[in-house]
Order: structure tokens, then sequence, then C-alpha cells
């Protein structure tokens, strides 16, 4: 599932994370746009950024993103895995939460 605003409900994560299964098997992967982190973002350090992908475009010219994969902690959920881009035009940052 992907939540193009963030869909954050600690309930809904958890259920879709199989949390309440004995087996614990997820249900879905789910990925949403992190809220509020246009300031943490920023204090990770520029050198975290070990990885980059290419994206490309049909009509305009590819860009190069760098990347890290780091965890947060979210209220009533807990630890989840957190992908934190950083454009290579303007080096504005964005993050993702994701279970998957």
């Amino acid at each position: 599932m992907i939540f193009d605003r963030e869909g954050y409900s600690a309930e809904l994560y958890r259920f879709l994370d199989g949390r309440d299964r004995d087996d614990k098997k997820p249900r879905a992967v789910f990925i949403s746009w992190a809220k509020y982190a246009d300031k943490w973002v920023y204090e990770i350090p520029a050198e975290a950024f070990e990885h980059t992908v290419s994206v490309t475009y049909e009509i305009q010219k590819a860009e190069e993103v760098r990347y890290v994969q780091t965890e947060r902690t979210m209220s009533k959920y807990g630890k989840i895995r957190t992908i934190v881009i950083e454009s290579g035009a303007d080096g504005k940052r964005a993050a993702i939460y994701t279970n998957g």
C-alpha cells in the first residue's frame, strides 16, 4: 500500500505489519511519506548519504538521488524503517516510512 500523504495510524500500520498474528506474517507492505520530516532530515550528516539511484524521466534529464536508510521511532508503533532521500538538483530532503 502506498500512502501519498502520510497515512500514519499506528493501529493500521500494526495491522498491515501483522503484529496481531501469532506468526507475525505481514498482510501488506506499506510506504508512506514521513510527515513533519522537514527538520530532522537535515540533522543527518551529508556523508551518511552513501547510496545513490538514478531517476529517469520521459520529459526531463535523469537525476541522481542520494539516500540513506535509517530508522525512527513512531509513537504507538515502535521502530520503523526510514529512507531519507536528497535531491541532487537542489539538495532538498524528504523521508518515507516503510515496513518493506
